[in-house]
């Protein structure tokens, strides 16, 4: 069984599955679409399903990017559970798991944004089943770069609308109507997810603003 960790925003969603199909999501019941302590979403899903946490094999946590702070806790609380079960964890990224809902759905590239602080966005170009540039900084400037060569797209994430009322003069723009992603698209890349698992003395580390791949867009 495999436990997904969402942790993009601060409102933290967990799933868990088997190899082949969605058990339980924390997303699809409104009573726990705004809890905010992961443990307890994990003790609820497990008592729906009758498991236990000794039934889990693998973490997969979102490690970002997002917001810093959930992020960061969301990742902590991953490597903390592997710890102590003694079972490896691995992550996934913020525009794999929304950029694949998308790219599915309309075969164009998508760009996808993820929430910040002070103004300051994600930006990542997922096409083609993975994702070709990330950029951190103020929309107007890293928009420029990501759509150096576009003229149709899809856009996911949080900042849909903005994205398509500054730019829909300059590009034909699709809203994906996608804000988060989903675990049961993330099974697809189950194969991916085991080769990225690390056990400890290693662990997951969160993708943030201060992250090296950032480092070059920021402002």
């Amino acid at each position: 069984m495999i436990l997904f960790i969402e942790t993009s925003t601060s409102i933290f969603n967990i799933a868990l599955t088997n190899q082949a199909e969605l058990l339980f999501s924390s997303a699809d019941d409104p009573a726990f679409q705004r809890e905010r302590n992961i443990a307890t979403l994990v003790k609820v899903g497990l008592d729906k399903i009758g498991k236990r946490t000794s039934d889990i094999q693998l973490i997969a946590v979102n490690s970002g990017p997002g917001g810093t702070n959930s992020v960061r806790s969301g990742v902590a609380f991953a490597n903390s559970l592997g710890y102590s079960l003694k079972i490896p964890v691995s992550y996934y990224n913020s525009f794999e798991a929304i950029g694949r809902l998308a790219w599915e759905k309309y075969q164009l590239p998508v760009v996808c944004t993820a929430k910040a602080i002070n103004g300051f966005m994600y930006l990542g170009l997922f096409e083609d089943g993975e994702i070709k540039d990330m950029k951190y900084g103020k929309l107007e400037d890293i928009f420029k770069e990501i759509s150096t060569n576009l003229i149709e797209f899809v856009v996911a994430g949080m900042h849909r609308h903005i994205i398509i009322e500054d730019y829909e003069k300059d590009f034909v723009i699709h809203d994906s109507g996608i804000q988060v992603g989903l675990p049961s698209s993330l099974l697809e890349i189950k194969d991916v997810l085991e080769s990225r698992k690390v056990d400890y003395p290693d662990f997951v580390r969160p993708l943030t603003e201060n992250s090296a791949v950032f480092q070059s867009s920021a402002i």
